[in-house]
């Protein structure tokens, strides 16, 4: 449920759920491949969460930043249909947070790159096969530099 007044940290709880949960749902879709990256795709100002998922039947990207700036071309950009169901509450509320103060942007993408290094995230990655590559990722739409919010 959307709360207009929802922090990045009750953000950041509601929507390593909803990421572990779907993970945990996608292991039939993703037997047999190997996790390059699971990224989140997230505009604050247009409440807009997305799953992104790069295995290894994705092409090979010549570097770390042509990965990250191709998110959209990954065949599993949105391995959950948009809007993401799980996470329409977190989206509405971060939404709503940004346009009553546009400076809440910033702390809600680090919130959502603190969710993706949850325990309940990092126990369902587990039972992948993770690329010696991997990596989680989160970053600000607007960086045409493609740094990486998490960890």
């Amino acid at each position: 449920m959307a709360r207009w007044r929802m922090d990045p940290s009750d953000f950041e709880r509601e929507l390593a759920a909803a990421i572990a949960d779907e993970l945990r749902e996608a292991a039939p879709r993703l037997a047999g491949r190997v996790l390059r990256s699971v990224a989140l795709d997230v505009h604050p100002w247009h409440g807009h969460i997305n799953l992104a998922v790069l295995t290894d039947d994705d092409p090979p990207y010549a570097s770390r930043r042509e990965q990250r700036a191709e998110m959209a071309s990954w065949q599993l950009f949105e391995i959950v249909p948009a809007p993401w169901p799980r996470a329409a509450g977190a989206a509405a509320a971060m939404r709503a947070a940004y346009q009553a103060n546009r400076g809440t942007g910033d702390a809600f993408l680090a919130a959502a790159a603190r969710s993706l290094d949850d325990a309940r995230v990092t126990d369902v990655l587990a039972a992948y096969p993770l690329a010696p590559e991997f990596e989680r990722f989160v970053g600000h739409p607007d960086d045409p530099d493609q740094r990486n919010l998490c960890r």
